[in-house]
């Protein structure tokens, strides 16, 4: 899959890192992330981190933004999925936080994804408790949109 140690051991080490959290998605400065790799004796540079980075994306097991320092794992949530309504809700708000609407889009797709996987009896949770249309027909994919546009934040692409 992969073809360089370096990009297997920088993979591992975003998966394992100090700056990792429960949604898969952090921001990190490559001076942080070559300061963390310094302290278990690896000697990379900037150059270095770049490449294993771009190797990373080729392969589709990371999304990155420069612009904004996040580093996203792929297939976070098939491996770290919701199993319940406030796990989820909370999961959602915090990818509504991800600066790169990039990333932020990617996140919530597959949280949503995951979720649906995890319980495909049930529409994912509205934000504030009631799950899928409620009486005033309006569905969750919808309210969750509405959560997110109030927090300022871009919908994402969810197809169905």
């Amino acid at each position: 899959m992969l073809a360089s140690d370096s990009a297997r051991y920088l993979f591992f080490y975003f998966l394992t890192c100090p700056h990792q959290n429960s949604i898969g998605c952090f921001r990190l400065p490559p001076h942080y992330a070559l300061s963390d790799l310094a302290l278990n004796g690896a000697n990379w540079d900037l150059g270095t981190l770049a490449s294993g980075i771009a190797e990373l994306e080729e392969a589709e097991l990371i999304l990155s933004d420069a612009g904004t320092g996040e580093i996203l794992i792929c297939g976070w949530w098939r491996d770290n999925g919701p199993t319940n309504d406030s796990w989820f809700k909370g999961a959602l708000r915090q990818c509504g936080n991800i600066q790169s609407s990039r990333l932020r889009d990617a996140a919530l797709d597959a949280l949503r994804a995951s979720y649906e996987a995890s319980c495909p009896e049930q529409d994912p949770p509205h934000p504030s408790g009631t799950n899928g249309a409620s009486g005033d027909g309006v569905s969750s994919k919808e309210k969750i949109e509405a959560l997110l546009k109030r927090m300022g934040k871009h919908s994402p692409r969810w197809t169905t």
